[in-house]
């Protein structure tokens, strides 16, 4: 069986990093995705697909990523039951982010939230590989932990950038000197 989920599209609001009773980073935000096919009108619709970041990938995203950042996810389906105050079952459906991308300079991304400052905590390193493309461009994906893993060690903030954003100049982000 397969429960596999790819969407590229932009993030519909700045993401916020928070935690779990256990310490454990996560962040919930949406995805606007257009669909392939116009409406009767001729119109582009759009669908916002609310998705989940956990570990690494939620504290990478909430620190490199703004509203409106062009992102490429893969993920699985996760479909929710809980009861709510009334105690009725009710039901979610997000998306689970295994691995992200940012398909955009980090330029682009600051010229964009250019009132937004920089938050400053310490995050821990991303679990990064290089990701070579069609066109011999490298670039970075931050893969989610699993459940069941041991927390990466912590690093300062600026190898976690190095790891983020360092690139031979043909990849998604740009130099930082």
């Amino acid at each position: 069986m397969i429960n596999k989920v790819i969407l590229i599209g932009r993030i519909t609001q700045d993401i916020e990093l928070t935690f779990t009773k256990q310490g454990r980073p996560y962040a919930r935000t949406s995805l606007a995705v257009e669909r392939k096919r116009l409406s009767a009108n001729s119109e582009r619709q759009t669908d916002f697909i609310p998705i989940v970041l956990w570990g690494t990938t939620a504290e990478f995203m909430s620190k490199y990523s703004r509203k409106g950042s062009l992102i490429y996810i893969e993920g699985e389906l996760h479909i929710n039951q809980y009861t709510n105050q009334l105690n009725q079952l009710q039901r979610s459906t997000d998306v689970t982010v295994l691995e992200c991308k940012i398909l955009e300079s980090k330029t682009l991304i600051e010229q964009r939230s250019h009132s937004y400052s920089p938050q400053t905590q310490n995050y821990n390193q991303g679990a990064t590989k290089n990701v070579q493309s069609n066109n011999n461009e490298t670039s970075h994906i931050v893969e989610s932990e699993k459940t069941n893993t041991q927390e990466p060690e912590t690093n300062n903030l600026h190898e976690f950038e190095e790891l983020a954003f360092v690139e031979d100049g043909s990849g998604l982000f740009e130099n930082e000197d």
